[in-house]
C-alpha cells in the first residue's frame, strides 16, 4: 500500500490564555472514515479516500490546533477489499497498515501543527530534546 497525498481541509490555531507555569499537550490523530476513490489507476491496484482529524489540546485551557484533512492511499484489489471491509466491520485500519498510516499523518500533521501553534503564541506541541555538552 502506498499513501500519495495528503492534504488539508481545515487548518484552526486558537490561543485561549496566555501559557503559564507547567503544560500538557496532548496530541491524537482520528481516523474518520476511508472509502473507495473513484478515479482512473492502474489495473489490479484501487484507490482509497481517507479522512482524518488531527488534535493537538493545551492544557489546562490554554489552546488548541486543529487539522481536518484527506489521505489518497492505493493498494493491490485484494488488500483494498481487506482494508474497506475491515473499516466497515469495525471502523479501524488492519493493524497492518495502521502504523504506515498514522506515521504518515502524523508527520505532516505535526509539522503543521508546530508552525501554526508558533503563529499564535502557543508552545511547540512536539518536545524537542537537544543535546548538551558536558565537560
Amino acid at each position: 500500500m502506498n499513501i500519495f497525498n495528503i492534504d488539508f481541509t481545515k487548518i484552526q490555531a486558537e490561543k485561549q490564555n496566555v501559557p503559564q507555569g507547567d503544560i500538557n499537550v496532548n496530541n491524537g490523530i482520528n481516523i474518520e472514515d476511508i472509502a473507495e476513490a473513484k478515479m482512473a489507476v492502474a489495473e489490479g491496484k484501487t484507490a482509497m479516500n481517507l479522512t482524518f482529524t488531527f488534535k493537538a489540546l493545551f492544557q489546562p485551557d490554554i489552546g488548541s490546533v486543529e487539522l481536518n484533512g484527506t489521505a489518497t492511499l492505493l493498494a493491490d484489489d485484494d488488500e483494498a477489499t481487506n482494508i474497506l471491509e475491515h473499516w466497515e466491520e469495525n471502523e479501524s485500519v488492519p493493524q497492518e497498515h495502521g502504523d504506515q498510516i498514522i506515521n504518515a499523518l502524523m508527520k505532516k500533521s505535526s509539522v503543521q501543527s508546530i508552525l501554526l501553534s508558533r503563529e499564535v503564541g502557543l508552545p511547540s506541541p512536539l518536545p524537542f530534546n537537544f543535546s548538551t555538552s558536558s565537560e
